[in-house]
């Protein structure tokens, strides 16, 4: 009886066929179970706020599909919702181990930070419209569900407690966004600049030269062929080549070529504003988290998986990529 449930399961997995139920389990991660139910509601969420799941949640917008309500546990980002929730579950039960839960009032900061997040990106996308961000992207956010809101909240508060632990007992990274605003505050200042972007390096000198004898923007821009930019930035948040170009940079000072990767750059520092640690908090958080990636993933890398169980109708947990991974199709091997 057993082996006809598995075989019916598993056809009906590859199928995309809906015999599952609501209250059917995925994955069990820590004694804690992960439903279809949980799966479906937030799917469908997002299936209506398209620009979310994508700036939000990496999802493939195009693919959020429900068929008369049912969910196709084969779409592709079912599994990345699922890879997200396993890492969050097996690091709140250390946090519980270790007494560190985040409380209330973590989890409200947590929610404000992902807002802030948000509206960040809104402006990004306010000053250059190529990026493809809607002004109504912190709205769309705030219209989905309390209850969806407040489980994004409280799972960056849980991945949030357990990097500033790891970072702490490690001592190579600061132990927190505040400790890492404080060792270098002035790479937080904002910089609003006017650039000129270009493909090699010998342009990027002519496009200095120009912005040095006084040219407009724009006329340099055209003269070297190159595209000419006016963004407002904090260094930290840069690439490491611009960082070092600008961190002391004054209001006027001329800087480049700047190896951006690919093309180079010639600006001039328009304004340099300081900023404080509450009006840098979501860049310094954003750099924080970065920072404290290769901790955080070694740790989910050696931590017990044996407290992880995907159902193998639906796929396998690979602690190496930190994914669900699809279930083997008959007579192959992963």
């Amino acid at each position: 009886m057993k082996k006809i449930f598995a075989l019916v399961a598993v056809l009906s997995v590859a199928t995309g066929c809906a015999t599952w139920r609501d209250g059917d389990v995925i994955a069990t991660v820590a004694g804690s179970d992960i439903t279809v139910a949980e799966l479906r509601d937030e799917f469908a969420t997002l299936a209506e706020v398209p620009d979310v799941a994508r700036l939000f949640k990496n999802l493939d917008p195009g693919s959020l599909v429900l068929d008369e309500d049912r969910l196709d546990l084969t779409n592709p980002n079912v599994r990345v919702l699922l890879s997200e929730r396993i890492p969050v579950e097996l690091a709140e039960a250390e946090l519980e181990r270790l007494g560190l839960v985040p409380d209330e009032a973590a989890v409200a900061a947590a929610g404000a930070d992902i807002e802030a997040s948000l509206a960040a990106f809104v402006e990004l996308g306010q000053q250059d419209p190529n990026q493809g961000i809607p002004a109504t992207l912190l709205d769309d956010y705030r219209a989905m569900p309390e209850a969806l809101r407040d489980t994004y909240a409280h799972s960056d508060a849980v991945r949030q407690a357990l990097r500033a632990h790891l970072a702490t007992e490690d001592g190579s990274v600061p132990a927190s966004p505040q400790a890492l605003y404080d060792e270098d505050p002035v790479a937080f200042d904002e910089l609003c600049i006017s650039a000129v972007v270009t493909p090699d390096e010998p342009t990027a000198r002519e496009a200095l030269a120009g912005l040095r004898a006084g040219t407009p923007l724009g006329e340099v821009a055209a003269d070297v062929g190159g595209q000419s930019t006016e963004p407002c930035f904090e260094p930290a948040n840069a690439s490491a080549s611009v960082l070092e170009a600008v961190e002391d940079a004054r209001a006027g000072d001329l800087r480049g070529p700047i190896d951006l990767g690919g093309s180079f750059a010639a600006l001039e520092i328009k304004s340099r504003t300081p900023r404080s640690f509450d009006e840098s908090r979501s860049v310094a958080l954003s750099v924080w988290m970065r920072s404290t990636d290769d901790l955080y993933n070694d740790w989910l890398r050696t931590a017990d998986h044996a407290d992880v169980e995907v159902r193998t109708a639906f796929g396998s947990w690979d602690p190496q990529t930190l994914s669900v991974v699809p279930p083997a199709r008959p007579g192959t091997s992963r």
